[in-house]
């Protein structure tokens, strides 16, 4: 039941991210944190429930942020078989990835839908404002996850 609340919460506070920075994503890292946590059922449900939320308020066409956190998941798992998934390290690296991957996926879908994409240096900063965002968030959510969550 802790876990449900606290994933309304991280949807409610991500939505709300979401509006103030239009260009940035904030559900990765706490489904980055649900995978690290080895709570991959909260997370599937998650993902679906995530998807159709931002699928059913974007404009891009349908498929673009289950794209994105399958890539995202996809990534986790194939380097948590080379690195241990609780390092700093590797959940950052894997935040450097979803804030490429994120942006990678917003091309790729605008391109498919003949949308022009901003210039290099507006992509660039995209790019770490992405980052930052999802650094900032990962912390809030982790501090979040560790006070209410109970262990498995």
């Amino acid at each position: 039941m802790r876990l449900a609340c606290f994933l309304i919460i991280v949807t409610l506070l991500a939505v709300w991210v979401e509006e103030a920075f239009a260009e940035v994503g904030a559900f990765a890292p706490a489904f980055l944190l649900l995978l690290q946590n080895e709570r991959v059922q909260p997370a599937a449900w998650s993902l679906i429930g995530w998807t159709f939320l931002q699928e059913g308020v974007g404009s891009l066409a349908f498929g673009g942020m289950f794209l994105f956190l399958s890539g995202v998941w996809m990534f986790f798992y194939a380097g948590s078989r080379l690195f241990e998934r609780d390092n700093i390290f590797f959940a950052g690296s894997v935040l450097v990835f979803s804030a490429f991957w994120q942006r990678m996926v917003v091309w790729m879908m605008t391109g498919l839908q003949d949308i022009s994409v901003a210039s290099s240096s507006g992509v660039a900063s995209g790019f770490f404002l992405q980052l930052a965002v999802y650094l900032f968030l990962f912390i809030i959510y982790s501090t979040g996850f560790n006070r209410f969550v109970p262990g498995k």
